[in-house]
């Protein structure tokens, strides 16, 4: 037997607590390759998950202070009490692919 990767191969669901390093607004084409809407306002979430950094979200920015209840934005403020910022602890999870992604 030769020694253990050093790699852990991720399964779909995996759930990790991830720190904000940076939110920032961007335009969906600059985010997209193959954006539908490519001048939406996006605020684009990138988090620290165990070493990792990337993006783990983007949510929709919404065009006033009204939030409907059932938006991206007001679903994060639901969960974690405020607007996305920098430094906030919040929980991801694997995606289908093997990304980490935003739990909402």
């Amino acid at each position: 037997m030769g020694k253990e990767s050093e790699y852990e191969i991720l399964k779909e669901g995996t759930k990790e607590k991830a720190r904000i390093t940076s939110v920032e607004t961007k335009r969906s084409g600059e985010v997209f390759k193959n954006s539908k809407t490519p001048d939406q306002q996006l605020v684009v979430i990138v988090a620290d998950v165990d070493g990792w950094v990337g993006r783990v979200g983007t949510i929709p920015k919404p065009p006033s202070k009204y939030l409907s209840p059932k938006s991206k934005m007001a679903q994060f403020i639901t969960k974690y009490r405020k607007p996305p910022a920098v430094g906030m602890t919040i929980e991801v999870a694997t995606n289908e692919k093997g990304f980490w992604t935003l739990v909402l």
